[in-house]
């Protein structure tokens, strides 16, 4: 990406540090990732793959933009000194670590690669910008009420697009220290022409004061300082040159505890790509702890990027809480998973990022929600601004073992590559530094259930929910072990068009009169990313008990597990305790969080209809762990639009019709999203929606928390386009009213839309 305007080069003695030697850490060991595209180098020789391979069909004198790191500062000087032109094309060497960026040609990459300190040469990729009841759901609000803390004294350096000033979640941070990279013009006061960096600094650290609704705001952290880097221009995109240039300054600032970047490259990464070698130089040889997006990337192995695969980031996973219309809590299909590329698990953490209503750039009273791994990164650092308040002295190492050994072990027991080290819980991990213990109140996490399908069956399993267990979302996160299969395939040199997951599994819940209540869906409409991951969300109105039933969509095998979250909530978070603990070491255990449990023994059987007995249920008594002496939790503070909402119509229409259709490897598959809403316009979750296809099959879906369902078919190569009509909805809230069906895009008539062929 070109830079607007012309950058300083920056001196080598401001705030120089050097960065550990990639030999003194564990050895690496690629991991294959399919035709997935990274920042690795593979074949040893320092050059990243992607780079060698435009190299290759480079014309003469084609000037590359290029990031070089060396393993030493010495050895960077004598490579820049006495190798024929080189030195006269670096736009800039960075202080934090040994290396530099320039244009370089072919022959002076492959030249520099035989250089000794060498560590490599990348291309100058691109970075983004990865795109509430939160604050209640993970415990941050309890915490700054039973320990008496905002983060006071603390600061956090955030690297984004900038912030605004004015917003009234910060305008009270005074004269906000700022520093512009994606100018030529570094010190100008503080602004945001994206909104992204503004967003996820209000998350972290917006003060809650302001106008009357400012306190249902405020930031985890509403105490703490705020110093902001912008290295993404207005479009949210820019150099990984710049982000390295964002931790430089970051790192060299004394008042820093915590570096937060919600932001990301295009591949996934080994950590040892520029800007992940920049983090790890910030926290061990600075002292910052530095928190970082995993990334947008989806749920295909092996999608983690940088910075969040950096070896000293505590990278983050997005999740939903469950309170208000959350429906969760459910891993969101678009977090991106582990390993790293050179296998390491990742990540760390997952925090609330599903619908995050935080500050709007450009108001001073407005809000907006956001949904993605960019909005958890500031809760999870706006954490550790709280743990670092009551513990300023702690290592980075200490604050992250408190985060991770705090967590609710979600997954597989232990760490691991989908949930990492599970669900922050900011209760216990605040508690924990403070000398106390307790733990946030959670739903319960069902013991995980495991399954597999053979060539005909369908899996059942049942649980059983009590009156008790009403209030709260059956919440259920499917995993498959598929794996990346590429559905059309271009050839050299364009490669795969599209990738799908093998098989590809369907899943639907059944209530206890044996009713498909809803089925497999993308959360609020996003798109399913790869297909590892299917994803069930549902508010019980009945006791009894309910059926998860899997099936196979597409082609074969098919080993899963299930994470399954259901009511009721655990206890209250615990009062502070006198007896102070000790420092949270790397394999500090969990404080207040269930245990892990074994998962009961499921066995797939065949099945044409759900049966209550066809397999155990999984027991729903267990509830979170708590610390002894509860106390009741601080009363959440409604929001504002549930506060000004009007009571439900009493009917319901058809909101949107949309074409979300996919090629698959035999064709591809029909796919209309339907939306229906009440006569206000506010979503209607449980209506079961049922329509034709031409030929006079039908179909049915039901609607999830924002009132979306899919319904699909599989059609040939050769069928062009195929139309879907609703014939009715039925909702206990109301009458289905099919003359307010309405369509705001256009593509129907708010009842017939026609889906064509991608």
């Amino acid at each position: 990406m070109a830079l607007m305007g012309s950058l300083a080069v920056l001196s080598a003695n401001a705030g120089a540090l050097t960065s550990a030697r990639p030999g003194d850490r564990a050895a690496r060991r690629p991991v294959p990732i399919g035709n997935r595209r990274s920042v690795v180098d593979r074949n040893g020789d320092r050059i990243t793959d992607i780079l060698a391979h435009r190299l290759t069909t480079a014309k003469p004198g084609k000037r590359f933009d290029v990031v070089v790191t060396f393993q030493s500062r010495a050895e960077l000087r004598n490579a820049t000194t006495s190798m024929a032109g080189v030195a006269a094309h670096v736009h800039r060497t960075f202080g934090l670590i040994p290396g530099f960026d320039a244009s370089l040609t072919a022959r002076q990459v492959h030249a520099l690669s035989h250089r000794s300190g060498l560590i490599r040469v990348e291309q100058d990729f691109t970075v983004h910008a990865l795109d509430d009841p939160a604050d209640n759901d993970f415990g941050t609000a309890a915490a700054r009420s039973a320990f008496s803390t905002t983060g006071a004294g603390t600061e956090v350096c955030i690297i984004d697009t900038g912030v605004d000033p004015n917003h009234e979640q910060l305008d009270s941070k005074g004269t906000i220290p700022f520093i512009d990279y994606t100018t030529s013009n570094h010190n100008v006061p503080a602004y945001d022409d994206n909104g992204h960096g503004t967003h996820v600094a209000s998350i972290a650290v917006g003060d809650g004061t302001g106008g009357p609704n400012a306190a249902a705001y405020n930031g985890v952290a509403p105490g703490a300082a705020l110093s902001v880097a912008k290295v993404l221009d207005a479009s949210g995109s820019g150099d990984d040159s710049l982000a390295v240039l964002g931790i430089q300054w970051c790192a060299a600032r004394p008042s820093v505890n915590v570096i937060s970047m919600s932001l990301g490259s295009d591949v996934s990464s080994d950590g040892q790509d520029a800007i992940s070698l920049a983090v790890d130089a910030a926290v061990e040889n600075h002292g910052k702890v530095v928190v970082a997006a995993a990334g947008n990337s989806g749920d295909v192995s092996g999608s983690i990027m940088s910075p969040g695969a950096a070896d000293d980031a505590i990278a983050v996973g997005a999740a939903t809480g469950w309170s208000g219309s959350q429906g969760g809590p459910y891993l969101a299909p678009f977090s991106s998973r582990g390993p790293t590329a050179d296998g390491r698990i990742k990540p760390d953490v997952v925090a609330p990022g599903i619908n995050i209503a935080a500050a709007q750039a450009g108001t001073t009273n407005g809000y907006i929600a956001e949904s993605g791994t960019s909005m958890a990164t500031p809760f999870v650092a706006g954490t550790a601004l709280l743990i670092m308040s009551k513990q300023p002295t702690w290592s980075p190492a200490q604050v992250q073992a408190d985060i991770e050994g705090t967590a609710h072990d979600v997954g597989a027991p232990g760490k691991d590559n989908e949930w990492g080290a599970g669900l922050i819980d900011g209760y216990a991990a605040v508690a924990q530094a403070a000398g106390s213990s307790g733990a946030a109140p959670f739903p319960t996490l069902h013991p995980r259930i495991t399954g597999s399908l053979s060539s005909s069956d369908v899996f059942v399993t049942t649980f059983t929910l009590s009156q008790a267990d009403l209030g709260t979302p059956i919440a259920a996160t499917i995993t498959t072990d598929g794996v990346p299969s590429c559905q059309i395939d271009l050839g050299p040199p364009f490669g795969c068009l599209f990738w799908g997951i093998d098989p590809d599994l369907d899943v639907a819940l059944f209530n206890p009169s044996n009713q498909i209540v809803t089925q497999s869906t993308c959360p609020s409409g996003d798109n399913c990313v790869s297909g590892r991951q299917e994803t069930l969300s549902y508010m019980p109105t009945v006791a009894g008990t309910y059926t998860i039933e899997v099936q196979r969509f597409s082609g074969s095998g098919g080993s899963f597990s299930i994470d399954l979250f259901t009511g009721p909530v655990g206890g209250p978070a615990s009062s502070p305790s006198p007896t102070p603990t000790a420092s949270p070491s790397a394999s500090a255990s969990p404080t207040g969080s269930p245990s892990p449990s074994t998962s009961p023994s499921v066995s797939a059987s065949p099945s044409t209809s759900p049966s209550p007995s066809a397999s155990p249920s999984p027991s729903t008594s267990a509830s979170p762990s708590v610390s002894p002496t509860p106390t009741p939790t601080p009363t959440p503070t409604p929001s504002p639009s549930s506060s000004s909402s009007p009571p439900p119509a009493p009917t319901v229409h058809v909101g949107d019709l949309d074409d979300v259709s996919v090629t698959i490897s035999t064709g591809w598959r029909a796919q209309v999203r339907i939306r229906v809403v009440d006569q206000a316009g506010h979503a209607v979750q449980g209506a079961v929606v049922r329509g034709k296809w031409p030929n006079g099959t039908t179909a049915s879906c039901t609607t999830n928390a924002s009132g979306l369902c899919t319904i699909k078919r599989n059609l040939a190569k050769t069928k062009a386009s195929i139309v879907f009509t609703v014939t009715s909805v039925a909702s206990s809230l109301g009458s289905y009213r099919p003359a307010d069906n309405t369509d705001p895009d256009g593509d129907s008539n708010g009842t017939k839309i026609t889906l064509h062929r991608p």
